[in-house]
């Protein structure tokens, strides 16, 4: 089992203390929701804890390979990307392979004739037998189509900012890290969308911890 320790965290804003001296263990599976009036320091605790943001002290301890994934109110996104392409980037290799898998599949389909599309396929499918990866495709299917994502071949820069939310969502979601930090995650999302995520959260294998109004904290 994976911990994530924070000890002392302190943050200070102006003549605001946001953050006084917080202590927490997360463990794997673990479930946390983060209440606090607007003002009390739930996204400057989530800046914390991913490191986006670190607290002015404080100590955080994880393990050599622990992995946080970050969706903040605004996601980071690379304006000039394709959709699909965002979602994917900074995602494990094995989702590298499924984007891989998806294009040759397009490429071989579209072109059937076509030696070396249908040579790259068979490839990707060997490898993706190998590395058996057909589940990861399944879940990175369910992600894309119950987030009621846009069109994927549009660039970021094209989407409103609902669309990007949900974009960041999925990105930070096919990452699967250890911890998993959400700041509003259902803002933008209609009502089959969050009772969809609720329950992915609820079955997530690593630790979630979520800043959010809806019943889910």
């Amino acid at each position: 089992m994976k911990q994530f320790r924070a000890e002392n965290l302190t943050s200070i804003y102006g003549e605001k203390t946001l953050l006084d001296h917080v202590s927490f263990l997360v463990e794997t599976g673990d479930r946390i929701g983060v209440i606090g009036v607007n003002g009390s320091g739930k996204t400057t605790l989530l800046n914390a804890v991913s490191g986006v943001v670190p607290a002015d002290s404080g100590t955080i301890e994880t393990p050599n390979d622990y992995s946080i994934g970050y969706l903040k109110q605004d996601p980071d996104l690379d304006e000039d990307k394709k959709v699909l392409d965002a979602i994917f980037s900074g995602a494990q290799p094995v989702f590298q392979l499924i984007r891989d898998y998806e294009a040759a599949l397009e490429a071989y389909s579209a072109n059937p004739e076509d030696v070396k599309a249908e040579q790259r396929f068979t490839k990707l499918q060997s490898q993706m037998d190998q590395d058996d990866a057909w589940l990861a495709e399944s879940e990175v299917k369910s992600i894309l189509t119950q987030l009621h994502l846009p069109d994927l071949d549009l660039k970021v820069s094209q989407l409103s900012g609902g669309q990007k939310k949900r974009v960041g969502l999925a990105q930070v979601l096919i990452q699967a890290p250890d911890l998993l930090l959400l700041d509003e995650p259902t803002n933008h999302l209609d009502f089959d969308s969050i009772a969809w995520l609720e329950k992915y959260l609820s079955e997530y294998r690593g630790a979630v911890m979520t800043v959010t109004h809806d019943r889910y904290s």
